[in-house]
């Protein structure tokens, strides 16, 4: 039996890598096949990053980020692709339940963000995911508040120190059970402040 992988979204030539079996639980994707070779592959990649987007927002201006981001799962068979519609919880009777995602205790996905690409990428949004979660071309625009304000995370991890990072910083996404705290949103394909 052989587990799903993952592997940069539009990019072939990129190495398939294997998909824990926690990832594939959150994501309800089949974890084996028995027919000896990898049967599902979740794509997932910044297609794109917008900056700088300035906003007036609570009374100032303020630069903000929005990347452009597709996941999927395909066939790796067939090529058939589906959309991801859910991210399960620990407890599944709450998965998707925009009720209870406060107080969400499993597997979210995050924007994440670091000064220069030897740091730790530290997060800036968290999400889990519904049937609305991505567009029919697999994409969802997410928006970040500029990390050097005092109205972002970044303000709390030190950014506003080191404005000279201003357009050389890293970012990144992650599927992880960081429980740091912060707002957990069910993901839409539209996750923008307004234009």
């Amino acid at each position: 039996m052989v587990p799903a992988h993952y592997q940069l979204v539009d990019n072939n030539a990129a190495p398939k890598c294997e998909l824990g079996l926690n990832d594939m639980y959150w994501l309800d994707i089949p974890p084996f096949t028995d027919s000896g070779e990898p049967e599902w592959l979740l794509r997932v990649g910044v297609k794109d990053m917008q900056y700088p987007v300035v906003r007036q927002m609570y009374g100032r201006k303020y630069t903000n980020l929005v990347f452009t981001v597709k996941m999927y799962v395909e066939n790796d068979h067939t090529f058939e692709t589906n959309r991801v519609v859910k991210m399960q919880g620990l407890d599944d009777s709450r998965s998707n339940d925009p009720t209870t995602y406060d107080v969400w205790n499993s597997q979210t996905f995050k924007i994440r963000g670091a000064l220069k690409m030897s740091d730790k990428p530290l997060p800036f949004r968290a999400f889990i995911f519904d049937e609305n979660s991505f567009d029919a071309n697999y994409k969802a625009r997410i928006e970040v508040m500029d990390p050097w304000s005092p109205a972002s995370p970044g303000y709390s991890y030190g950014w506003d120190l080191h404005p000279e990072s201003k357009g050389s910083s890293f970012w990144c996404t992650t599927m992880d059970t960081d429980t740091q705290p912060m707002t957990i949103e069910v993901l839409k394909a539209e996750s923008v402040f307004g234009d």
